[in-house]
């Protein structure tokens, strides 16, 4: 069984479909670097999403990118931004940790 199901390819002969030349080792690649993201967001915020919640998010949004894309150019741009989101979550997080973090010491130094 295939990793990815839904996958729908024009394999007539005639086609110069990206796709063909874009192995499941590769997709499965981005989506395991999509679920690393979506873990380090885990540990740097209050989001709390499972294993099986990061690993349906990285599939869907990596199976939404290769069905949408004209070309192999625009899936890395769509996988691009969805990489520059959750970088920009974690970011965000991490400055949130660092704050709340400033604003107690002074508390835990006077204990």
């Amino acid at each position: 069984m295939s990793y990815y199901p839904n996958t729908q390819i024009n394999v007539s002969g005639t086609s110069t479909d990206w796709r063909l030349q874009f192995t499941e080792e590769d997709r499965k690649n981005i989506v395991s670097r999509l679920f690393k993201g979506l873990e380090f967001l885990n540990k740097n915020s209050e989001e709390n999403f499972s294993d099986n919640q990061r690993f349906f998010y990285s599939k869907n949004w990596e199976n939404e990118a290769y069905n949408i894309a004209n070309s192999r150019d625009e899936y890395n741009s769509i996988i691009g931004a969805k990489l520059k989101e959750l970088t920009t979550r974690i970011n965000t997080a991490v400055q949130r940790k660092q704050q709340h973090v400033m604003q107690h010491l002074p508390e835990q130094i006077a204990t």
